[in-house]
Formats: structure tokens, C-alpha cells, sequence
């Protein structure tokens, strides 16, 4: 009976940890994709089905809200391999998100916004609600063009479309 129930454990384990994925370099990029910081640590990433929950080696974990009306940008998938950028071929999965402890707020604010009737002011309360909360995460697999070999994995987090990004390669 002890065996089976390690075992049952084990594979719960195991099917719980499934979506964490360990990345072991972060670089921190300025908005001119110029290095701030380039180090090796090991970063846990793990993406459950509202959240992401990212955990530096020696850090607290900080947890990301996914706002699931807002798709952002994901192009192919494992099966359809897509021209990403120039000759760069693979998939990427987008998300965008708000830190948790900014989720209250920001619901608050979205509320006040879908209630406003006034375009052009609400307009300019969504521009503020993307300026002051969302986040975008991006998880891309670069591969090569023809025969799909895997090359390269990494995942970025960055505030805005005109601000810098942190970077986690594999």
C-alpha cells in the first residue's frame, strides 16, 4: 500500500510540474535592445491555466494574471512552423499580463472604462490602463526552416511595446 501510494504521489508530482519550464541566463535589455545586465541564473517559469508564476534562484515567486480577451501576437504553433522574423523560423506563443498584486486596480479601472461613454475619453483611459498595468509575455521556439530542428527556446517579459525586456534563454 506505501508503494502504491508513492507512486500515485510521484506521478501527481510529476503532472503538476509539467507546464515549469527552467530557463539558466537572464539578460535585461533598455529599449534600444542595448545589455544591461547578462547573467547566469536559473529562472523556474510556470504558466497554469490564469497564471504565470516566475521564480528567480534566490527570489520570491511573482505571479502574473493572464487577461484572456487580450490574444497579443502568437504566431504558428509546434505543428504549423511560421517565418517569424527575417530568416528566423519557429512559433511563438503571446500573452498579455498583469502582475497580481496590480490585478484589483486594474479591474477596477477597466470597469470604469467599459462604463464610460464618452469615446474619446475612453480611449484614453485604455491607453492609460495598457500604459500603467499590462505586461507582455512571449514564449518563442526558433527552429530551422525546413526539417523543424529545434535550435533555440527562450521567454521574455516587457512592460509596453517602447520599453525595454528581460530575457530568459534556455
Amino acid at each position: 500500500m506505501k508503494k502504491f501510494i508513492f507512486i500515485f504521489a510521484l506521478f501527481v508530482s510529476i503532472a503538476l510540474g509539467a507546464n515549469a519550464q527552467i530557463y539558466t541566463r537572464k539578460r535585461v535589455l533598455d529599449k534600444f535592445d542595448d545589455t544591461l545586465l547578462d547573467k547566469d541564473i536559473k529562472t523556474l517559469v510556470e504558466k497554469k491555466d490564469s497564471t504565470f508564476i516566475i521564480e528567480e534562484k534566490g527570489s520570491a515567486p511573482v505571479v502574473y494574471t493572464i487577461l484572456h480577451f487580450a490574444h497579443y501576437n502568437s504566431k504558428g504553433d509546434k505543428d504549423n512552423i511560421v517565418n517569424l522574423v527575417d530568416d528566423v523560423y519557429g512559433y511563438q506563443e503571446c500573452w498579455c499580463v498583469v502582475p497580481e498584486k496590480d490585478t484589483d486596480n486594474y479591474y477596477k479601472d477597466y470597469l470604469a472604462c467599459a462604463l464610460e461613454k464618452d469615446t474619446s475619453k475612453r480611449d484614453d483611459m485604455i491607453t492609460k490602463l495598457i500604459h500603467d498595468y499590462c505586461y507582455y509575455i512571449i514564449h518563442r521556439v526558433i527552429t530551422t526552416k525546413y526539417t523543424h530542428e529545434y535550435k533555440a527556446e527562450y521567454f521574455w517579459i516587457q512592460k509596453g511595446e517602447k520599453n525595454g525586456r528581460t530575457v530568459y534563454f534556455k
